[in-house]
């Protein structure tokens, strides 16, 4: 079991556990947390494309929440429409979703996703 399926496992809120990964002061998240967040056994669905090389997809639940924890290379995509701006253009990024919202860089959840939901990923 992760150190994240524990804490949820010891009653914890899923949004406070994933919100722990965040750097707040650079709006980053560290590889290393976001793979601790993983059960161990999670099977990767991501599925690449032209636009994106590589990155991993995780879906599972603890204590009744759904989880989605993603993480890509930069997409080309992005780059060539929103510009040097866009987060998921710029470099690999990280979307984590907690029951159907996304975490954003301000450390909130929100519905809907957009550049702040595209968390950079520090290396």
């Amino acid at each position: 079991m992760t150190r994240f399926a524990k804490a949820h496992h010891e009653g914890y809120c899923p949004r406070t556990a994933v919100k722990s990964g965040l750097d707040i002061s650079s709006g980053t998240f560290n590889p290393r947390i976001i793979k601790n967040m993983i059960p161990n056994g999670t099977p990767n669905k991501f599925i690449t494309s032209s636009d994106i090389t590589a990155g991993r997809k995780f879906q599972f639940e603890i204590n009744g929440s759904n989880i989605e924890i993603k993480y890509h290379t930069r997409s080309s995509y992005a780059a060539s429409n929103f510009g040097p701006s866009s987060n998921s253009g710029r470099t690999a990024t990280a979307q984590i979703k907690v029951d159907c919202k996304l975490l954003n860089q301000q450390v909130g959840f929100q519905r809907n996703p957009n550049n702040g939901t595209h968390i950079p990923i520090k290396f």
